[in-house]
């Protein structure tokens, strides 16, 4: 089953775009909520493991003073995941965005684990 979500997949690219730190800390919980739920009923393994990652995202800007290195290693594997679903059929319609947001992520994860 392809994902079928390339505009909700493009306004998260573009909100991402400005880094991570320039997202409210709601409307970042806002968009993991919606990713992790809608990534956690597919039947496929690896966008399930995608959705776990997105879960321990959660968890890690949950707290009164989140972790810059945690969020940072929790963004870089989630990339790591991303970027692991070129090879599957899930991909088809999405692919582009998905490698922005892979390299984005990254990118992010990197700045923050430095």
């Amino acid at each position: 089953m392809a994902l079928t979500i390339p505009k909700e997949l493009s306004a998260l690219v573009d909100a991402l775009h400005d880094g991570v730190a320039d997202l409210a800390k709601d409307a970042a919980t806002a968009q993991l909520d919606h990713w992790h739920d809608l990534l956690a009923e597919n039947p496929k393994p690896e966008l399930k493991a995608v959705s776990k990652d997105i879960d321990a995202l959660r968890k890690s800007l949950s707290g009164d003073a989140p972790n810059g290195k945690t969020i940072g290693k929790t963004l870089i594997k989630l990339a790591e995941h991303i970027e692991g679903l070129d090879s599957t059929d899930v991909v088809k319609g999405v692919k582009t965005r998905l490698h922005s947001l892979a390299r984005l992520l990254r990118s992010e994860g990197e700045e923050l684990t430095a």
